[in-house]
């Protein structure tokens, strides 16, 4: 359902035992803040988890100067609050994130602010960079997409998607975790993801990763396939 400042996303499976709900997304768009300033709320809440997430964000905010803006996020759930600062100059689009949450005393006063570690997110077509420092690996693992081994507390990833030859796009993604046990500058594991389109429907793949805080020679695995759509 939509209207012009509302909007409610209701997500409902049948999975063999009758239609049951899953899921709802309420939205209110374009509120005014002030200055000529906008900004958008979303409540998310589920049957299996109750409250999931409450997120304010504000978009295309002018720096006033030099064709700088940004996008601000503050999202809230059960386990953590997010920050995501997203700003864009001419072409290049960035963001940090701060992960953390906040301690309350016995009487529901600040009692003080958790670090646990920070993500910056750089984009340059058709080139994408992410940076992730975990103060606290476990914690931040439950608000990012990466998966930290023991000892290994930064991720950086790169990946390239561009047009290919044949159809499709050319796929390479190069992962690299920094750690206590790592070789040189650090380094501890590293993954890599290559796709290659034949056809429209058709890709070959490899992947492989290392893993130097194990014995010599160091391969986890690797893998070579095909990918083919219908």
């Amino acid at each position: 359902l939509n209207w012009d400042t509302f909007a409610i996303t209701a997500d409902f499976a049948d999975c063999c035992t009758g239609i049951q709900f899953r899921k709802l997304v309420a939205g209110l768009s374009g509120l005014s803040l002030c200055c000529g300033v906008t900004y958008d709320v979303d409540f998310t809440f589920s049957k299996c988890h109750g409250f999931e997430a409450l997120a304010f964000s504000i978009s295309d905010l002018d720096l006033l100067c030099c064709g700088i803006s940004l996008d601000l996020e503050v999202e809230f759930t059960v386990e953590s609050k997010t920050i995501s600062i997203s700003p864009s100059w001419e072409g290049v689009t960035g963001c940090f994130e701060l992960y953390g949450d906040v301690n309350w005393d016995g009487t529901n006063l600040l009692d003080g602010i958790e670090i646990w570690g920070f993500g910056i997110y750089c984009y340059i077509e058709p080139v994408s960079l992410t940076i992730i420092t975990a103060l606290d690996p476990d914690k931040v693992e439950d608000v990012v997409d990466v998966t930290f081994y023991t000892d290994e507390w930064e991720y950086w990833g790169l990946e390239y998607v561009g047009p290919a030859c044949c159809g499709g796009d050319f796929n390479f993604t190069a992962e690299l975790w920094f750690g206590d046990d790592g070789l040189l500058f650090g380094i501890q594991r590293t993954k890599y993801y290559f796709e290659l389109p034949l056809a429209d429907e058709v890709s070959v793949f490899l992947k492989a990763q290392w893993d130097f805080s194990d014995p010599a020679p160091y391969l986890d695995w690797f893998d070579i396939g095909w990918n083919i759509s219908f």
